[in-house]
């Protein structure tokens, strides 16, 4: 899935993670189209999923992350990492965003 892909899809279902939502609907509509580019293939990805989605809020929350970019920037990840020819994209996604923006340590 590319970009442009995810965008449409997203639009159809009418999700946005820009605009003047609150953090929470911004969130939520992060996590389904997360789900969207790398769909879970189990229940540790969906709870990877909805673990990654709190860290996010957590750190938007304390100024970590500016809360107007980040969700974006993290489903560019997701979509670099469901490329052609990745046999694993959860794996790899999680693996860009402990290298990128250092999830999972304090």
């Amino acid at each position: 899935m590319n970009e442009l892909e995810l965008a449409n899809h997203m639009k159809s279902l009418g999700l946005t993670i820009c605009g003047d939502q609150s953090l929470e609907s911004r969130a939520n509509s992060f996590e389904r189209a997360l789900k969207i580019a790398i769909p879970p293939r189990s229940q540790s990805d969906r709870t990877s999923w909805r673990n990654i989605r709190k860290w996010l809020v957590d750190r938007c929350r304390n100024n970590r992350f500016e809360e107007h970019e980040i969700f974006k920037r993290v489903l560019d990840f997701a979509i670099e990492a469901s490329g052609p020819g990745s046999k694993n994209p959860a794996a790899v996604f999680t693996s860009i965003i402990k290298k990128e923006l250092n999830y999972g340590k304090s």
